[in-house]
């Protein structure tokens, strides 16, 4: 059924070695992705990661509408000092 002999563990599973010592290089296979590979949508084949890029800039522009729109205590504080 398996490819594994019986009373032999096998050295790999799910693509990471089976040891009892520390890993080392030789042990591990290196493979790259490209970030904007790892941040497409599931459907497209990446894992759906959002972008920090993107999600970055989201941040950045909320926080912008917050100080240009609220009239809190530290908006008018920001308002008065920094800009």
């Amino acid at each position: 059924m398996t490819k594994f002999r019986q009373g032999v563990l096998p050295v790999k599973y799910l693509g990471l070695p089976l040891i009892t010592t520390r890993l080392k290089k030789r042990d591990c296979k290196s493979v790259t992705v490209k970030w904007t590979n790892v941040c497409l949508p599931r459907q497209e084949s990446g894992l759906g990661i959002k972008s920090l890029k993107d999600w970055n800039q989201a941040l950045l522009l909320k926080q912008i509408w917050s100080i240009l729109n609220d009239h809190s205590l530290w908006v008018q504080c920001c308002k008065l000092n920094l800009i």
